[in-house]
């Protein structure tokens, strides 16, 4: 693989550096004036035809816009994610499974905008959010499974923003919150679950603000509270079920109901005291 030459964006890529095509044959100074073999003759294998050490992160910004899923697996387990982006917009899954499995998120973003999920499985079991962000803005969920379990947040943002859920299922079973926000703004809830039981909330924050409740589950049996808030201002239930059983809040962890309308939904509070005004 070493006599292989790669290039990005025009630009070849020598060892872990880019250098501009039209220098490389620039003789050094102290060489001028000699005698050079026509390219064709030289002996010696150029440095810059070296296979560079490749970043787990490349190509930088693959782009799976568009496309459609029925099969197969795309896998990106063990990524880092310093910098660049991955995107899913408007894809379509049917069958088959994307993994990000023990990802490492630092920066950079991975975009599942627009999406429609029927089947198939995206996974990020174990996955560490310190950084950047994953997005499911606009998101459709009638099915399949997304899965964040045992997933660490200490920063970054991950957005599910005016997402429809009507099937499926999202869980964030075991996961550690200790920064970080993930957003569920303005989504409506007509079917399908969203589960946080068991889940572990140090810090951060996870918000349903604005978001309509009128079927499905969402639920944090089990899940603890001892600082950081879960924030359902300005929601509206109107069916469906929002589970706390068996939940632990300790001082420091908030769950919140600001100016929230409550309707025929189910809220299930088991010993986790239902807050003043509810």
């Amino acid at each position: 693989m070493r006599d292989t030459a790669l290039t990005q964006h025009g630009e070849n890529i020598v060892g872990d550096h880019i250098t501009d095509p039209q220098h490389l044959d620039t003789p050094h100074p102290d060489e001028r004036g000699k005698t050079r073999l026509p390219r064709q003759q030289e002996t010696q294998p150029r440095h810059h035809a070296r296979l560079p050490r490749v970043h787990p992160f490349f190509p930088p910004r693959p782009t799976f816009i568009g496309a459609v899923f029925s099969g197969g697996t795309a896998t990106f387990n063990g990524t880092v994610f310093s910098d660049g982006s991955v995107t899913f917009d408007h894809a379509e899954f049917r069958d088959g499974t994307v993994t990000f499995v023990s990802a490492v998120f630092s920066g950079g973003s991975v975009t599942f905008d627009q999406a429609v999920f029927s089947g198939g499985t995206i996974a990020l079991d174990y996955a560490e959010f310190g950084d950047g962000t994953v997005s499911f803005n606009r998101a459709m969920f009638t099915g399949g499974t997304t899965i964040f379990d045992r997933a660490m947040f200490t920063g970054g943002t991950t957005n599910f923003d005016r997402a429809e859920f009507s099937g499926g299922t999202i869980t964030f079973i075991a996961a550690e919150f200790s920064g970080g926000t993930v957003t569920f703004d303005r989504a409506r809830f007509s079917g399908g679950t969203v589960a946080f039981a068991p889940a572990a909330f140090s810090s951060g924050t996870v918000t349903f603000v604005s978001s309509i409740f009128s079927g499905g589950t969402v639920a944090f049996g089990r899940a603890e509270f001892s600082s950081g808030t879960v924030a359902f201002d300005y929601a509206e239930f109107r069916d469906g079920t929002v589970d706390f059983d068996r939940a632990r809040l300790v001082p420091g962890g908030n769950v919140t109901f600001e100016s929230a309308e409550s309707g025929g939904t189910r809220i299930i509070w088991g010993p986790l005291p239902q807050p003043a005004g509810f």
